[in-house]
Formats: C-alpha cells, structure tokens, sequence
C-alpha cells in the first residue's frame, strides 16, 4: 500500500479496533500504530516458520504478509477477544488487496521517494498497465507550506492528462507525457498567482523515455528549482537543460570558484548593489544585447541607456555591448551569487 494511502486507512481503523493496532516492518520497526508512543520503536516479534503467517504470542495475535513493494510486513492486535484474529485478517487481505487498486501517481511517489525498487516499480507499473517506454517531463511546483490541497486542485484541473503528484507539504510533482509545456507552466504560474496569491517556483527537468528514466527527471528538477532560488530570484520557471552555466558554477570546487571570481569580478558588486545599474544589464541580457529593445522595456531613451552601459564599463572594465565582456560578467554575477549563498 502506498504509504501516503496507508497513514489515511490506519486513521480511519483506529476507530473501529478495539485494543491497541502495530504495523510494522519484518524487522520490528514500528511504522503505525494506534499508539502514537510506539511508532519509530521496535516490538519483539515471533518467529515465523516458512509455513506460517498467523502467530498468537505474548497475548499479541500477529499476521505477516508481503506489500505491493514485495517487501514482508506484520500486523499486531493485543486485543484478547476470539474475533480478533478475524479482524487481523481482515486489514491484512485488505492490504494485501491493496495493490491492485494503485494508481500511477502512488507508485510514481513511493519510486521517485525510493520506497520500492526498480524492479517492483515496473512490475507495479505493468499492473495499471502504464506505458513503460513513454516520454515523461517531471517538473516541481514550491508553494508555501499550508495550500497543498488548494495547489493540487488548481493543478489537476488546468493540466489534466499530467500526472499531479503531492510530494510534500510545499512541493508538487507535475509530469508531463508530451514536450508542450511551456504555455502550460507559464498558466500554471499565473493561475496560482490570481487564486492563491502566492508566487510558485518552479524546476523542469529533462524530457526522458522509459518509466525508469523518470527519475533522472526529477533529480534534474531539483537541481533546475535549486538555480532558481540562488542564481534566478526574480523568475518563476527554471529549465534544467537551458541552466548549463549556473549549473557548472554551482558544482565548481569552492577554491576554484573564489580564485576565478576574484580575477574576472573587478567592481561588478558596485553594479549589483546599485538598483539601476543591475537592472540595466538584467534587461540588456534579456533582450540579446539589444541596445533598442532594452530602451523601450525599460521605458527610458536610448541614450540614457548608452550612458549607464558606459557607466558598467567605467566601474567594470566590461563592455556589455561586447559578447565575450557580457559572457564574462554574467558569469561574475552567477559567482556572486553562490558565493553570497
């Protein structure tokens, strides 16, 4: 049973056991109980024979049985009444049952938070008959703790052939069968904007083939929605094959990385602490080193922009109309980044 499913089924039980109900691992290791003391703690468990899977011990009636993970788990109810055995069958075939009833997103969740194995995760994905040799686009949408099921709703209903993936309290999983998703995400954004007022981050990984391959997918989301929120504050979408610079700065040994900033960086934190200047060279970057597109997105004539880009210059030393000095102090402002992380 995928866990997220499992923690809502054992609430719901709790109410309707009379004694004290531990699921735990084959190991001991308790994973849920109706006493909340004893989950994380061990129980002693009887020993199985190879012909066994019901065992009454300590005054404990204990019942094991393998997952949808393949991995074997135990049931124990200290209630001492005759129908208690019954009663432990009962959650255990149901939980057995189980893993005919899951859907794509739950296995997606327990294979991409390393809760099953390669191997159990393609016999599940078989089961519900998914298609394992797709092409997926796995992307993390960060939100504030607090609105998980206001996100999730939002999301299910603007993109319904994506998988939508509750992954925890501020991250949502969207992932995409086809590679038209630029328009999508940008809606995204501006929906989650207007109704939840808050401003998403998000990270898209590589577009990948085979159900396996999703998570290399998902690792390079993280890294894209890492960059973001170091290198790209102010945007709300980062792609991880457009991230190739930040990406190398950001794994680049911490000497190397200072012995380089330091050669290239002359006075660029005078450029990024003056507001105007940065924005400047933000806007001049964004519109491909266009002196006329520059001037008109930031509504100023052309000529005040030719006197601050000579102003960078005389602070710098770069003359941002040049590729290889715009190439330089980006790359110095990256640095710079890091560095003040």
């Amino acid at each position: 049973m995928n866990i997220d499913r499992r923690k809502r089924v054992f609430k719901k039980i709790y109410g309707l056991v009379d004694g004290t109900l531990i699921f735990m691992d084959s190991d001991g290791y308790v994973l849920e109980s109706s006493d909340d003391s004893r989950v994380g703690g061990y129980i002693d468990l009887p020993s199985f024979n190879n012909d066994q899977d019901r065992i009454m011990y300590r005054g404990w009636s204990f019942r094991q049985f393998k997952g949808h993970d393949g991995r074997l788990y135990v049931l124990a109810l200290d209630n001492k009444k005759q129908t208690t055995q019954t009663i432990i069958e009962l959650i255990s075939i149901m939980f057995e049952e189980d893993s005919d009833d899951l859907t794509s997103e739950e296995v997606i969740t327990d294979y991409l938070k390393d809760r099953i194995t390669d191997e159990v995760a393609l016999e599940l994905a078989g089961k519900i008959k998914e298609d394992l040799e797709k092409k997926y686009t796995v992307c993390i949408v960060e939100h504030k703790s607090g609105i998980a099921d206001e996100m999730e709703s939002i999301l299910r209903n603007l993109v319904p052939d994506a998988y939508t993936v509750p992954f925890d309290n501020t991250k949502m999983l969207l992932i995409f069968k086809d590679d038209n998703i630029d328009e999508v995400l940008m809606s995204v954004v501006v929906a989650v904007s207007e109704e939840l007022l808050v401003e998403p981050k998000i990270g898209v990984g590589t577009e990948v083939e085979g159900f396996l391959k999703m998570k290399d997918s998902f690792n390079d989301a993280i890294t894209a929605l890492g960059v973001l929120k170091t290198y790209r504050t102010t945007d709300k979408i980062s792609y991880y094959k457009k991230m190739a610079l930040p990406i190398i700065i950001n794994e680049m040994p911490w000497d190397q990385l200072n012995r380089i900033y330091k050669a290239i960086s002359g006075n660029i934190h005078i450029v990024i602490d003056d507001d105007e200047l940065i924005l400047t060279a933000q806007r001049f970057f964004e519109h491909s080193l266009n002196v006329t597109d520059t001037s008109q997105v930031l509504f100023i004539h052309r000529n005040t922009l030719i006197y601050r880009l000579n102003k960078i210059e005389k602070l710098t030393g770069f003359d941002l109309r040049k590729f290889e000095d715009a190439l330089n102090f980006y790359i110095g402002l990256y640095m710079n980044n890091r560095i003040k992380q």
